[in-house]
This record gives structure tokens, sequence and C-alpha cells, in this order.
């Protein structure tokens, strides 16, 4: 009786590992057998794909995928406050004064001075003055031909005017134009001239001086402008 149930014993126990090997082999054999890409989305259960089964070149392209097509534009923003005030800018013209001599011609006085314009300025400055003037020459009663020229120029005083300030205009004049031959007729060139001046508020006089080694020389009709500003920038004027 032992004997047979020793016998017995033996027998379950080689059959159960025959099953267990058996199985193991079926297992690794079907895994084996699974065609590739058989696996899809309803062979994985939720939460079973991590980052580490995850290339990083995958990763990398999911997070910065293609962008998407431009959206409309939105309403548009509520208008801002208003900013501070810019710094003022400076005044420009503040007066301007104008005046005119048409009536007989005139030679240049004593002092040099042709003529001069007086202005009362409301404040301290600076004053563009403009001069438009003819000047009316004769050279010779002969047929001589000697060349002359005038000289004019605006000026805070009177005198002589020089080629070395500004406001100056000269004036050449040929002898060989027939109008200064023979009888010596007048020949009318116009001319004009402007300077800026320092001005004080009140009373201010600027002048128009010439002179000339012509036979004669007389200069009109004359206009002279001045316009008053507060500034006068640096400025330089070169050749070329």
């Amino acid at each position: 009786m032992l004997s047979l149930l020793a016998y017995l014993r033996r027998h379950h126990l080689a059959l159960l590992a025959l099953f267990v090997a058996l199985g193991g082999t079926s297992v690794a054999a079907t895994n084996a057998l699974l065609p590739r890409n058989s696996v899809g989305t309803a062979q994985l259960k939720n939460g079973a794909v991590n980052k580490k089964k995850i290339n990083k070149k995958t990763i990398k392209a999911l997070l910065n995928g293609n962008r998407g097509p431009r959206g409309p534009q939105g309403a548009q923003g509520p208008r801002g406050a208003q900013g501070p005030q810019g710094v003022q800018g400076s005044a420009g013209v503040q007066a301007a004064w104008n005046a005119q001599r048409t009536t007989s011609l005139l030679h240049p006085a004593a002092s040099g001075a042709v003529v001069h314009l007086t202005f009362t300025s409301p404040s301290a400055g600076f004053a563009l003055v403009q001069a438009n003037f003819g000047v009316r020459v004769r050279n010779t009663f002969d047929t001589t031909a000697a060349d002359c020229k005038t000289r004019s120029q605006i000026s805070a005083a009177a005198g002589a005017p020089s080629a070395s300030g500004p406001g100056y205009v000269e004036q050449w004049v040929n002898g060989n134009l027939p109008t200064e031959r023979g009888a010596g007729t007048y020949l009318q060139f116009d001319q004009s001239a402007a300077r800026v001046f320092a001005v004080a508020a009140g009373k201010n006089t600027v002048y128009l001086n010439g002179t000339y080694d012509c036979k004669d020389a007389l200069w009109g009709p004359i206009t002279m402008t001045a316009q008053l500003v507060n500034t006068n920038p640096s400025s330089s004027i070169t050749a070329g």
C-alpha cells in the first residue's frame, strides 16, 4: 500500500513538472510568434507606457510640434492713458518790421550810410535783417574803357562796407558796356543783402552802407525788413 502511494506521488510530481515545462515553452513560443506591428492601442492598458519607454527624439517631437495656422486677430484693446506733455519748442518769428524808400535816389553820406532802419523790439533776441535795393551806375563820359565797382553792406553802425563781414555785396561794372561809354548814361543793378543781429528790448537801428569808385552811383529804391527770433544757432559756410 505504501509503495503504491509512493508511486502515485512520484508520478503526480512528474506530470506537474512536465505541465510547467510545457506551459513556459508555450508562452515563449507565443511571444516569439507575434507578428510585427500587431500590438496596438487595444492591446495596451491605460498607463502602460511611461516616459522611460519613449525615445527621446519622439518626446522632443511631441513637445515641439509643428505650428498650427494663425488664428484670427483679436479685438482692439482700450485706448491707453495720455502720455506726459513734451518739451515746448522754441518760438518762431515773434515780430516783423518793414520799411521802404522809393523817392529820390541817394548817394552814400560821408559816414558811409545810405539809409537806416529803426524798430522797437518787444524783447531781446536776434533779428534777421534783409535789404533789397537798386544801384544805378554811371562810369565815364568818354570812350575810355575803365572797370569800376560799388559796395554795399548791412551793418549795426554807419561806416564803409567791408568784404570781411556778413551782409556784404558788391557789383563789378565793366567799362566796355555801351551804356557807360560816350554819353555816359546810367545802368541799374538790382541787389540784396541779409544779416542776423543781436537786438535788445526797445529801440534798435541797423544801416545799409555803401561806397563806389565809379564816376557816379546812386542807391534806390530801397526796402528793408527785420524779423525777430529768440535763437541764433551756429552755422558755417564752406566752398563746394
